[in-house]
């Protein structure tokens, strides 16, 4: 795909509709793309003008930059770490208690390990940097951090690794609610038995 749009975004909407129409032949793609570029600058096929205007007015739709989900997301968040803040002496004095020194760095070393086989995994491309594994591996090995951090008082650790846990929850939230989960549950109608001609 060797030819761009004017603008940033424009390259963005045609390669995800390009990607959309063919996912992994790249010939079909920079065919497709030239044929879109040739049908725009000479006025013609508009079928295929349609179809490309359609798929942008979704593509923009979907990728709106606030919706409910990220809003419940950080607003739980938010208010998550305003009451932890509140009442940090006593979480500190609970954890202090409950969870040996050792068993903490182990937590963080575990986690600290963890954030980085998410990020190897999306660098090595096991892994896609959007999908729910990703988002997941790397929240438990937030936590991990986030409990060492706090333990030791390492406060621009712990506020770095509250916000990471939010972009990763939200990351899980918006993997799951993209997932059709209707589409695998099976049909639930039945068929009754028809009687057999004697």
């Amino acid at each position: 795909m060797g030819r761009t749009f004017h603008s940033r975004e424009a390259n963005e909407i045609i390669i995800a509709f390009v990607e959309s129409e063919y996912p992994n032949d790249f010939e079909m793609q920079d065919d497709l793309q030239d044929r879109l570029l040739a049908a725009f600058n000479k006025d013609e096929n508009p079928e295929l003008q349609g179809d490309y205007l359609a798929f942008k007015q979704r593509y923009l739709k979907s990728s709106s930059p606030i919706n409910i989900e990220k809003l419940s997301v950080f607003g739980i968040m938010g208010f998550t770490a305003i009451i932890g803040w509140i009442n940090r002496v006593s979480i500190y004095n609970y954890i202090s208690n409950n969870i040996s020194e050792r068993m903490i760095n182990i937590l963080g070393f575990t986690g600290g390990f963890m954030q980085l086989g998410a990020v190897a995994a999306v660098s090595r491309g096991t892994l896609e940097n959007t999908s729910v594994a990703y988002h997941t591996l790397s929240l438990i090995g937030s936590s991990g951090l986030l409990l060492n951090a706090f333990y030791y008082g390492a406060n621009p650790a712990v506020v770095i690794n509250l916000i990471w846990m939010s972009m990763n929850v939200l990351g899980i939230v918006e993997g799951v609610s993209k997932i059709d989960i209707l589409d695998n549950i099976p049909s639930l109608t039945m068929e009754l038995p028809r009687p057999v001609a004697v």
